[in-house]
């Protein structure tokens, strides 16, 4: 419910530390830095180097790690829990970039339809897939099989 009050130049949320060798597998852990990043806040680590192991390469995602540096704060589209938008969140960088990231957090797969009119005021030049960097068609909407506790980050270029 915090998301209301954050944004550029406001509150900055800051959730706990995280320690990904506590998470079940690699769509938990690409969910719980993907959460803090696009909600503004800081990724703080509290993982150990004997610890991490190959989860480090989480902390590691150039892409999504930039949005840190650009100061990005994205939004829920919905701020009720028990909506189903409330898993799907979209900002603007500071370049104009919209970000859309899409969570899951039931204890299955589930298929999520988003139309890129419920966010973007645009039509996008180009859209990468900043977990598996790779550009993805332009299309007026996406249809994504998301894992359980997983998540999908894509960046629509201005």
């Amino acid at each position: 419910y915090f998301s209301r009050v954050s944004g550029r130049g406001k509150v900055i949320l800051d959730g706990d530390f995280l320690r990904l060798n506590t998470f079940a597998n690699d769509d938990e852990c690409k969910s719980v830095v993907s959460i803090k990043v696009i909600a503004g806040g800081p990724v703080t680590v509290s993982d150990r180097y004997q610890t991490a192991g190959i989860r480090i390469k989480f902390y590691q995602n150039r892409e999504l790690m930039s949005l840190v540096d650009d100061g990005f704060v994205g939004k829920p589209l919905s701020n009720d829990p028990l909506n189903e938008k409330s898993q799907i969140w979209s900002g603007e960088t500071s370049d104009g970039d919209v970000i859309l990231a899409v969570f899951n957090r039931e204890a299955h797969e589930k298929t999520v339809v988003v139309n890129l009119s419920d966010f973007c005021n645009f039509t996008p030049k180009s859209v990468r897939d900043i977990w598996e960097h790779k550009d993805v068609a332009v299309n007026s909407s996406y249809e994504f099989q998301i894992p359980s506790h997983g998540c999908v980050v894509y960046r629509l270029k201005k």
